[in-house]
């Protein structure tokens, strides 16, 4: 995957980025009852990669994630 994210706008880039926010999103979304603090601080650094899907600025008030989701 590294090679493909080194390219310059390719499609195959745009889905990996997406693929891999997509994974990580729903990680620390998981993961926040349980590590709160280090969840939120990693959700504000993947905020500048977030689409426009409704993605609030805090993962608090983030709807925890369906089975659908997963």
């Amino acid at each position: 995957i590294k090679p493909v994210l080194k390219g310059e706008g390719s499609e195959k880039k745009q889905v990996a980025v997406s693929v891999l926010y997509h994974s990580v999103s729903i990680s620390l979304a998981l993961l926040s009852p349980f590590m709160p603090f280090l969840t939120e601080e990693l959700w504000q650094r993947l905020l500048p990669y977030a689409d426009s899907d409704g993605t609030s600025s805090s993962l608090c008030v983030q709807p925890y994630p369906k089975t659908s989701q997963l």
